[in-house]
C-alpha cells in the first residue's frame, strides 16, 4: 500500500521465509525436486536466522526428507540426528516437532 511504513527487517525476513517455504510446497507437487530443495533451503537459512534457535523448525524437517527423496541419505540423517536431539533436550516446549522428527528419521 502507498504510504504503508516498510516492514522491519526481522518481519520481513519472517514473510520471506514463509513465501520460499510455499514454493518448496508447490515445487515438490509439481515433483520438481531439485527446485523444491533449493527454496527449502533458503527458508531454513532465513527461518533459522530470524528464530535464533537451537530447536529445528518443521521446514528444517521438510527439507531433510527432500534430501531422502534426492539420495542424499548421509546428509539427511545427520540433520534429523541434529534434529532429534535438539527436540530431546527441548521435549517439553516442542512435543509435536519431536514426533515429527523421529518418524522422519
Amino acid at each position: 500500500e502507498p504510504g504503508a511504513a516498510p516492514l522491519e527487517p526481522p518481519r520481513r525476513m519472517a514473510l520471506r521465509a514463509a513465501t520460499f517455504a510455499e514454493m518448496c510446497g508447490y515445487f515438490r507437487a509439481c515433483e520438481k525436486l531439485h527446485a523444491a530443495m533449493q527454496y527449502a533451503k533458503k527458508a531454513v537459512s532465513l527461518e533459522q536466522h530470524v528464530a535464533r534457535s537451537a530447536l529445528p523448525t518443521p521446514m528444517a524437517m521438510n527439507y531433510a526428507s527432500l534430501l531422502i527423496a534426492a539420495g542424499r541419505h548421509d546428509e539427511a540423517l545427520g540433520r534429523l540426528g541434529a534434529a532429534v536431539a535438539a527436540l530431546e533436550r527441548e521435549e517439553h516446549r516442542a512435543p509435536s516437532a519431536l514426533v515429527v522428527a523421529l518418524y522422519n528419521a
